[in-house]
């Protein structure tokens, strides 16, 4: 967990032992490992979205866009053209904007193109 996470507001956290098992049993739309964590989208919890009316906004890696293209899910995708990169730093700098994604990093902002 990072600074500020919640267990059932950013995610749910559960043991490495659960979640292979929960990607052994197919249920997560996507999942993945990033330093060292895994990390999925639970296609219980897309559903439940769904049959409640309401539609789901996620944003995958894009390696699991193809896997998410099913009759049962027929996803809308929405790719979105960043800035220049040269525009972008110079919006992040001027903005003091610093990455929420690493707190131990030095860095003043990243990039993440990310999908929806």
């Amino acid at each position: 967990m990072r600074n500020g996470e919640v267990p059932g507001r950013e995610y749910l956290f559960v043991s490495r032992e659960k979640m292979e098992d929960d990607i052994s049993g197919g249920k997560f739309i996507e999942h993945g490992e990033f330093k060292g964590h895994l990390y999925g989208t639970s296609a219980e919890s897309v559903k439940t979205v769904i049959n409640a009316g309401s539609v789901c906004i996620i944003n995958p890696h894009y390696q699991a866009i193809k896997a998410l293209r099913t009759p049962q899910l027929k996803p809308y995708i929405i790719h979105i053209k960043p800035p220049l990169f040269d525009d972008l730093k110079m919006t992040r700098v001027s903005a003091n904007a610093i990455s929420s994604f690493d707190e131990t990093s030095s860095r003043g902002f990243s990039v993440c193109i990310k999908f929806l």
